[in-house]
C-alpha cells in the first residue's frame, strides 16, 4: 500500500519543525503556516505522539564526564587485554636460546652443504669419449681402489706414450 499523499505541498517540512532542524526564518514562515493549514497542523500532532510513545526507548545523553570515565574505562581494558595476550605468547629465556641455536645449526649445515656442492661443481673432470665416457665424475668419486694414495707424476721432459684412436686431431677421422 504506498504512503499516502501530503494534504499540504509543505506538510513534509512537519519532521524538520518538529526536530528544530528550520532556520529561524523558516520556523517563523511554518509557524504561521500551522495556524492556517489543518492537514499540517494534524500531522504535526501525528508526529508528537510518535515521539512521545517512542520517549522511553531514547538512550540517555551522556554528559562530558561521562564519557571522559566511560573512555579511560576503555583503555585500561584494551590495554590490559594487550597485557594479558603478551604475556601469554611471550617466550621463556631458556626456550628463546635454545632455539636461536638450533637456526644457527641448521643454516650452518645449510652453507656447508652448500660450499661442498660449489666445490664438487667446479672440479668436475671433463668426458672423454674415446676413453669409453669416462670422465665428468668428480676425481673423489673416481678412484675406488685407492682413494687416499695421491697419483703418480710423470719425469718432466717424458710424456706418457700416444693411444692410438680412431680419430684424429680435434676429432676428425682418419683415413
Amino acid at each position: 500500500m504506498p504512503p499516502p499523499t501530503p494534504d499540504c505541498e509543505r506538510e513534509p517540512t512537519v519532521g524538520a519543525y518538529h526536530d528544530g532542524e528550520l532556520s529561524e526564518a523558516a520556523r517563523e514562515a511554518f509557524e504561521a503556516h500551522l495556524a492556517t493549514c489543518p492537514g499540517c497542523a494534524a500531522e504535526l500532532k501525528r508526529v508528537r505522539a510518535v515521539s512521545k510513545w517512542m520517549e522511553p526507548l531514547r538512550t540517555p545523553v551522556l554528559s562530558a564526564a561521562e564519557k571522559d570515565e566511560l573512555a579511560a574505562a576503555a583503555v585500561r581494558g584494551a590495554a590490559e587485554a594487550d597485557a594479558e595476550e603478551a604475556d601469554h605468547m611471550r617466550i621463556a629465556p631458556g626456550r628463546t636460546v635454545r632455539w636461536a641455536r638450533w637456526v644457527t645449526a641448521a643454516a650452518a649445515a645449510v652453507f656447508l652443504f652448500s660450499v661442498v656442492q660449489l666445490f664438487r661443481a667446479q672440479h668436475v673432470t671433463p668426458v672423454d669419449p674415446a676413453n669409453g665416457g669416462a670422465g665428468g665424475v668428480p676425481a673423489v668419486q673416481r678412484s675406488t681402489t685407492a682413494p687416499h694414495v695421491a697419483p703418480v707424476e710423470q719425469p718432466a721432459g717424458k710424456r706418457p706414450p700416444a693411444q692410438p684412436d680412431a680419430q684424429g686431431p680435434a676429432g676428425l677421422q682418419k683415413d
